[in-house]
């Protein structure tokens, strides 16, 4: 089966809207990209055909970066997660130097801790 042209033209612009607006520091997410492409009169993709059409552009050799929300979502995800590690540990330290000292200066680590 056949691409229709306003298909190929919507990889057309998209090549074009990447290529012309975006950088490593600058990029645009899809519903910005697929406000552009209404500009140029083209509908809106799908979320299905806007991933396919993303897979096709970066074979065809252009670098397109993925997801930045989830992207960004794993990284915060993963730093609460060493936070609470962090948080544990320091936990764990307070309890090891309490039972260390048998309750002696117990109210002292206390308030250390707390800072």
């Amino acid at each position: 089966m056949g691409v229709n042209i306003p298909q190929k033209l919507r990889l057309m612009y998209m090549a074009k809207i990447l290529y012309e607006e975006t950088d490593d520091m600058h990029y645009l997410t899809r519903k910005q990209i697929c406000s552009r492409l209404s500009g140029y009169g083209l509908e809106e993709p799908n979320r299905e055909t806007f991933s396919d059409d993303i897979k096709w552009l970066s074979e065809f050799g252009i670098d397109v970066i993925g997801d930045i929300d989830k992207e960004f979502n794993k990284v915060a995800n993963e730093l609460a997660r060493l936070e609470v590690l962090e948080h544990k540990k320091k936990e764990l330290k307070l309890f090891l130097e309490i039972e260390r000292h048998n309750g002696r200066g117990e109210r002292k680590l206390i308030n250390e801790f707390q800072r």
